[in-house]
C-alpha cells in the first residue's frame, strides 16, 4: 500500500479556504500630493501551493502527532513592484490645468465620467497617448448622458456632449508641459470658458486628440472635479519646474510654482490680435414642432469669427523649439425658426387663424 494526497483535491480545499490563510502580495503605487509624487512600497505575500501542500501532507501522514506546517510561500511578489514604479522617473508636478463650469448638467456627469476613465493613466517616454482611443465611444449603456455637441455648425444634443471641456483642460496640461502635440482640433466656436487658441474638442469617432510623451520620464496622468471645476494634472520630472494655471472669467491664468533647475523646459505662449473676422448669417427654417405664423423661435444666437495665431516657446539647455499655427473661429450663424408658410421661398399658404404660442430659445453647451 501506498499513501498519497489527490493534488486537485487538495487544491479545491484550499481554494475554498484562501482568503482565511493568505496573504496576497500588494502591488506598490504613487501616492500624490498637490506637487509632489511619492512611491509607496509593495509587499510580499504569502501564499499556499497545493502541490507542495500535498508532499507536506504525505510526510506528516506517518508521525504519531498527524500535524504539521503548511508550506507557505513567503515572499510572492506583487504584480506592481517598488522597483518598476520608482524606474518611472515621475519626480513631481509638470504641469496642471483648471477650467470652471455650471453644476448640475448632464455635461458635467459626461466629464466626470470621463476624468474618471482618465486618471491614474501612465504614458512611458516615447509613447503616444489618444483620448478617444483610451476611453473609447461614449454610450448611454456607460453612463454617459445626452447633451450639446457642435454638429455641422449647430449646437445639438448627443450622448456624451460637454466632454469637450475636459479635452481642452487636458490639451492645457499637454501644452504647458511641453509635450509633444500629435493631433488637435480646436473649437468651431469661441467659447470664453476655454483659452483663445489654446484649447481642442474632441468627439467619437473624431475629431480625437493625441501628444506625445518626449520627455526622458514617464507621465502619470491625475484628474481632479467639483461640481464646478475639472483639473488635468501631469506628473512627471522637468527638472523641478512645476506650473499650473486655470480658465476664469474669461482669462487665462498661469502660475509659476517652483522654476525648476538648468534642465528644465521652459514654456511661453504669445497669441496675436484677432484678424480676419467674419459676419454671421442667418438660417431660417420651418419649425418642426407647432408655431404660430407670427412668432419666431431662436434656436441659435449669432456670435461674430475671427482668426488668432498662437506661438509656444520651448526653451531648454539653451536650444529653443518655436511651435505656431492659425486657429479660425468660424461665424456662428443665427438659427431661426418659422412656420413653414413663412420661409424664404415657400409656396405654402399661411393659415388666417391662429393661436398665440410663447416665444422660446434653445440653448446647449458643447
Amino acid at each position: 500500500m501506498r499513501l498519497y494526497f489527490d493534488v486537485e483535491q487538495i487544491r479545491t480545499i484550499l481554494d475554498a479556504n484562501r482568503t482565511n490563510l493568505e496573504l496576497p502580495p500588494i502591488d506598490a503605487r504613487f501616492e500624490v500630493t498637490e506637487y509632489t509624487v511619492e512611491v509607496v512600497p509593495g509587499k510580499l505575500g504569502t501564499l499556499i501551493d497545493a502541490e507542495q501542500t500535498a508532499l507536506s501532507l504525505e510526510s506528516v501522514a506517518a508521525t504519531s502527532t498527524r500535524t504539521g506546517v503548511l508550506p507557505f510561500q513567503v515572499g510572492a511578489e506583487p504584480q506592481v513592484t517598488t522597483e518598476e514604479l520608482e524606474a518611472l522617473g515621475i519626480e513631481h508636478l509638470v504641469s496642471a490645468f483648471t477650467t470652471l463650469h455650471d453644476c448640475c448638467q448632464n455635461r458635467v456627469t459626461n466629464i466626470h465620467l470621463f476624468a474618471d476613465m482618465v486618471t491614474g493613466a501612465i504614458v512611458l517616454p516615447g509613447d503616444s497617448f489618444e483620448l478617444n482611443e483610451h476611453v473609447g465611444e461614449r454610450t448611454v449603456e456607460r453612463g454617459f448622458l445626452e447633451d450639446g455637441t457642435i454638429i455641422q455648425g449647430e449646437l445639438v444634443r448627443t450622448v456624451g456632449g460637454g466632454v469637450s471641456q475636459f479635452a481642452t483642460t487636458f490639451y492645457n496640461a499637454v501644452f504647458w508641459g511641453g509635450y509633444e502635440d500629435v493631433s488637435h482640433r480646436p473649437h468651431s466656436y469661441y467659447f470664453s470658458r476655454y483659452p483663445e487658441g489654446i484649447e481642442a474638442t474632441i468627439s467619437w469617432p473624431l475629431p480625437k486628440l493625441e501628444f506625445r510623451n518626449d520627455s526622458p520620464s514617464a507621465i502619470l496622468i491625475v484628474t481632479e472635479y467639483t461640481d464646478t471645476s475639472i483639473a488635468v494634472k501631469f506628473y512627471g520630472d522637468n527638472d523641478g519646474r512645476i506650473v499650473a494655471g486655470e480658465q476664469r472669467g474669461g482669462q487665462t491664468n498661469m502660475t509659476i510654482v517652483a522654476e525648476g533647475g538648468p534642465n528644465a523646459k521652459v514654456i511661453s505662449s504669445s497669441l496675436s490680435g484677432r484678424f480676419a473676422p467674419t459676419e454671421p448669417r442667418t438660417e431660417i427654417r420651418a419649425a418642426e414642432g407647432p408655431i404660430e405664423v407670427d412668432e419666431q423661435r431662436v434656436v441659435q444666437k449669432p456670435a461674430a469669427g475671427w482668426s488668432v495665431r498662437v506661438t509656444r516657446t520651448i526653451v531648454q539647455n539653451g536650444v529653443e523649439r518655436i511651435d505656431e499655427w492659425t486657429v479660425r473661429y468660424v461665424a456662428k450663424r443665427e438659427i431661426i425658426e418659422v412656420h413653414p408658410c413663412m420661409v424664404p421661398g415657400s409656396e405654402i399658404t399661411c393659415p388666417t387663424t391662429t393661436t398665440t404660442l410663447p416665444t422660446t430659445t434653445t440653448t446647449v453647451q458643447p
